[in-house]
C-alpha cells in the first residue's frame, strides 16, 4: 500500500508542483514578475535545467539576450544532454551578431540531437538564415531543405521568413514535455506520501521493519492456515454449530455426528431426539441469520466475509471504508497547493452518496442470502 500510494502521488502529481509553472512559463502569456518568481522559488540551488531553459526562453521573448544566453549556458551546465537548448544558445548569438558563435552552436546541436527530428529541423533552419546572412545561398538552400523534411510542420507554426521580429525569424525549441513532467516530482512528494502511509500502516514499529515486517506476518499467517487443522481439531458444524470434533467424531464432511445420525441416517436415532435437534437446528439457523444481518447493518461487506462470500465482502467493505477514509482525512495527505474552502463539501458531495450506495448493497445483498 504505501508504494500504491507514493506511484499515483508520482503519476498523478502536477497542480502547484514545479512542472506546473515551467508548463505555464513555456506555453503561457506569464508575466516578468511571475518569471522572477519562480527562478527564486526553485527549490534546488542551482535550478534544474528546464527550469532555466523556460526561463531563457522567457528572457529571449522579452528581447533580454544577455540574460537569455546567460541562463541558456546555465541550464547546459546542470543538464548536458539536453540538444535543444544549443539550437536557441545558436538563436540568441546569431541576433547578437555572432555568427561563428551561432554556427559553432548549431552544428552542436545537430551532433547532439541523435533522432530528435524538431532539434535537427530547428538547427538547419537557424543554419540556413545564417547562410542566408552570409550570402552562401547554396547552403541556405540545403540547410533549408533538410529542415522542412525534419520538421516541416513544426517551422511553418512557428517561424517566418517575412517576419524579421526575433521570436518568429528564428525558431526556438521549448523544454520537452517529459522532461518538464519529471520536475512534478523532484520535490519529493510522492516519497513523503509514501512514509506518511507507511508511518499510519505501521505505527511505532522502526521504519527498517518494511516490508519485511507485513511479509513475515503473512508467512506466519500462511504457516497457522497449514497446521491449524492439527492445532484444532475440532470445528463448528455447519447445521446446528456445535463443536464437532473430527477425532471423535470420525467424519471428514461438515457436519458433526449427531448431525449424521439424525439427517443423514434413517431410524438410528429416536423421534424425540430427532425433534430435538431439530429445535437446536433452527435456534442455530435464527442466531446465524440475526448475526450476519446485525453484521451487514454495522460493518457491510463483513457479513458476507462470515458468510462465505469472502471476496464479495472485502470488495464491498473496501466500497463502503474508502469513502470514508476520503471524508476522514479531508484534508489530505499533503497541503493543496489552491486551498479553498469547499474542500470538504465537495468530498462529502462525492464520498457520502457513494459509501451510502455502496452499504445499501452490502446490506440487500446480506438480506437475500439470510432470507428464510
Amino acid at each position: 500500500m504505501p508504494w500504491a500510494a507514493g506511484e499515483v502521488a508520482r503519476l498523478t502529481a502536477w497542480t502547484g508542483s514545479v512542472a506546473e509553472r515551467v508548463h505555464e512559463l513555456e506555453h503561457g502569456a506569464v508575466s516578468d514578475a511571475e518569471a522572477a518568481r519562480l527562478e527564486a522559488w526553485a527549490p534546488e540551488s542551482p535550478a534544474p535545467g528546464p527550469v532555466l531553459a523556460a526561463l531563457g526562453r522567457h528572457a529571449k521573448r522579452r528581447g533580454d539576450l544577455d540574460r537569455a544566453l546567460r541562463l541558456y549556458r546555465e541550464a547546459a551546465a546542470a543538464d548536458p544532454r539536453a540538444p535543444e537548448l544549443s539550437v536557441n544558445v545558436g538563436n540568441v548569438l546569431f541576433l547578437q551578431g555572432d555568427l561563428d558563435g551561432a554556427k559553432a552552436a548549431y552544428l552542436a546541436a545537430q551532433d547532439q540531437a541523435g533522432g530528435d527530428l524538431v532539434v535537427l529541423g530547428a538547427a538547419h533552419y537557424g543554419l540556413s538564415k545564417l547562410y542566408l546572412r552570409t550570402s552562401e545561398m547554396d547552403k541556405s538552400a540545403a540547410a533549408r531543405d533538410k529542415a522542412e523534411h525534419e520538421a516541416g510542420e513544426y517551422l511553418r507554426r512557428h517561424g517566418s521568413d517575412d517576419d524579421f521580429t526575433a521570436n518568429h525569424y528564428l525558431v526556438d525549441v521549448p523544454v520537452p514535455p517529459a522532461r518538464i513532467a519529471a520536475l512534478a516530482t523532484s520535490d519529493g512528494t510522492p516519497e513523503a506520501v509514501r512514509r506518511w502511509v507507511r508511518a499510519r500502516l505501521m505505527g511505532a514499529l522502526p521504519a527498517e521493519a518494511w516490508p519485511w515486517g507485513g511479509a513475515g506476518f503473512l508467512a506466519a499467517l500462511w504457516a497457522y492456515a497449514l497446521v491449524l487443522r492439527r492445532l484444532g481439531p475440532s470445528r463448528a458444524c455447519a447445521r446446528c454449530g456445535r463443536p464437532a470434533c473430527r477425532r471423535c467424531d470420525g467424519g471428514e464432511g461438515e457436519e458433526c455426528g449427531q448431525c449424521v445420525n439424525v439427517f443423514a441416517r434413517k431410524g438410528v436415532v429416536d423421534a424425540r431426539d430427532r425433534l430435538r435437534k431439530e429445535a437446536q437446528v433452527r435456534r442455530h439457523e435464527r442466531l446465524a441469520r440475526l448475526v450476519t444481518r446485525a453484521l451487514s447493518v454495522a460493518g457491510a461487506g463483513a457479513a458476507q466475509v462470515l458468510a462465505g462470500a469472502p471476496v464479495r465482502g472485502a470488495l464491498l467493505l473496501a466500497a463502503v471504508l474508502f469513502p470514508l477514509f476520503v471524508v476522514g482525512l479531508w484534508r489530505g495527505i499533503m497541503p493543496p497547493p489552491y486551498p479553498s474552502p469547499y474542500v470538504l463539501a465537495g468530498k462529502l458531495a462525492v464520498a457520502v452518496p457513494l459509501g451510502v450506495l455502496a452499504w445499501a448493497l452490502a446490506l440487500r445483498d446480506a438480506f437475500r442470502r439470510t432470507r428464510s
